[in-house]
């Protein structure tokens, strides 16, 4: 009857799933080879007397390196991380299909809640109905003579009963 994807427990939950699922992919990442490029450059120097700076010497020095990384083992650990991540991405989606499934039962209790009560709603109003109308005849018949007085107020009493029932949801209309 409602959608309930917009509900914030709903998108917390998405949300939470979609850091998992990144954390995964960064985890599989580790299983690629990794190159890495450096480059140093700085000056030496080599003086013969510490005390007269001008004889001093620089020579200029520089550093290239590349490397290359390629994981082959690590005890198996990438392996339990991704079971691990895998086995909290497949909880999370159930824990979200659970929390969908228990907002859609709650939206169809009440509205079945309400429906119920506008039903005793309408029943309340026809019973205020019919006790007026039961009402109305016991006065005649004790009018005219037919009836007793307990039958006049056993009516009314009735009819007062059925409209503190109806009374109770009037406001409703």
């Amino acid at each position: 009857p409602s959608s309930v994807d917009n509900n914030s427990d709903l998108r917390s939950l998405d949300l939470a799933t979609s850091q998992l699922e990144h954390a995964l992919k960064v985890n599989k990442s580790q299983w690629w080879p990794t190159i890495m490029a450096s480059y140093n450059f700085q000056y030496q120097t080599m003086g013969m007397n510490k005390m007269a700076l001008k004889e001093y010497e620089l020579f200029p020095v520089s550093n290239v390196g590349v490397s290359l990384s390629i994981p082959i083992f690590d005890g198996g650990a990438r392996v339990h991380k991704d079971k691990q991540l895998q086995i909290q991405l497949d909880e999370q989606k159930d824990r979200r299909e659970s929390l969908r499934q228990t907002l859609k039962m709650q939206i169809l209790s009440s509205l079945d809640n309400i429906k119920k009560t506008l039903d005793k709603f309408e029943s309340d109003k026809e019973g205020l109905r019919q006790a007026e109308k039961g009402m109305q005849i016991a006065q005649k018949r004790y009018e005219v003579g037919a009836g007793v007085y307990l039958d006049l107020t056993n009516s009314e009493l009735a009819y007062i009963q059925a409209g503190l029932q109806y009374n109770q949801y009037r406001d409703w209309e």
